[in-house]
């Protein structure tokens, strides 16, 4: 089942909870701090571990998330890992303040009528496409003998193996292996 991580900064956490529960409303299975990181556990490894699972990510943009490191490294987690990223602006900032990475990705603008645009956000997610346009990324030419062997250890997750699978892929590698890595 896709995920949504939702990537804010702590000022943002009432907006992030109202968009949370939307979300999860909706029938959305979706990730947010406050909520579903255990307690006891190592905060930044729990949050890496979670956009690592995740499918897509939102990251509120605002004053505070701009200039919040946290909430920067996780966004460029979700671009480094190339899942797809949508903005969604819950407070007004200047347009020169917003890193040049998110100015290219689709934004959502939670300003103006929060409800209907929330509805909009709820709509990207739950029709299950990916709100960047999977047919924009061209496939990486390689050459015919080229094989990927994925070693799958006994209790990994059949969702984002195939995930792995389906990416390798649309970036043009045709000769993949997977193989039992045994138990962990």
């Amino acid at each position: 089942m896709a995920t949504v991580f939702i990537s804010h900064a702590a000022q943002d956490k009432p907006i992030a909870e109202k968009v949370y529960h939307a979300l999860k409303g909706a029938g959305i299975s979706v990730w947010l701090d406050s909520v579903d990181a255990p307690s006891g556990q190592d905060w930044r490894d729990t949050v890496e571990q979670a956009i690592r699972e995740a499918s897509y990510g939102v990251f509120l943009l605002s004053p505070a998330s701009i200039n919040s490191p946290s909430a920067a490294s996780e966004y460029r987690h979700f671009l480094a890992y190339n899942k797809p990223l949508v903005v969604a602006r819950v407070r007004e900032v200047d347009s020169d303040d917003v890193p040049s990475r998110l100015r290219d990705i689709q934004w959502v603008d939670l300003t103006e009528d929060f409800d209907r645009n929330l509805e909009r956000l709820v709509q990207l997610f739950h029709a299950n496409q990916p709100p960047i346009e999977e047919q924009d990324t061209q496939p990486v030419e390689q050459e015919p003998d080229v094989t990927v062997t994925l070693e799958v250890q006994e209790k990994a997750d059949t969702d984002q193996v195939m995930d792995l699978i389906n990416r390798l892929t649309r970036i043009g590698i045709r000769d993949i292996r997977v193989k039992n890595g045994g138990k962990r």
